[in-house]
């Protein structure tokens, strides 16, 4: 079994044309690059919450979303760290959202069996 592993950074380019609002046409060839990378690496996109676009610009009064910030996980990291998760935070001060990255573990407690002490007796 492989280790357990984690990827978190602005790619700097979206999967598809649903990660993208506004702007100029998307670059066919990117996008098919990276998706084509998720895949040979056998990586995943970390279940997230918060703000669906993770950039975002105004340029000329028109707003410009794009989903550049990712956590991808392998396989193996999502079995080991089953409680994890991604919050995208509104922007602040900056034009892309900051990841909080939760990393709880889920602990299988193994039942213990039932043990009954006879300590008081009574005579």
């Amino acid at each position: 079994m492989d280790p357990p592993w984690i990827v978190i950074g602005d790619f700097n380019v979206v999967r598809n044309m649903s990660e993208a609002v506004g702007g100029n046409p998307h670059e066919n060839q990117a996008m098919d690059d990276f998706s084509n990378c998720i895949q040979i690496i056998d990586v995943m996109k970390m279940y997230h919450s918060g703000c669906e676009f993770t950039w975002s610009r105004n340029w000329d009064s028109q707003s410009i979303l794009r989903v550049l910030d990712r956590v991808l996980c392998s396989k193996e990291w999502l079995h080991k760290m089953q409680g994890c998760r991604v919050h995208y935070q509104v922007p602040v001060e900056s034009d892309h959202c900051a990841m909080d990255v939760s990393l709880y573990t889920i602990i299988a407690l193994e039942p213990r069996p039932f043990k009954y002490y006879h300590f008081l007796e009574c005579s």
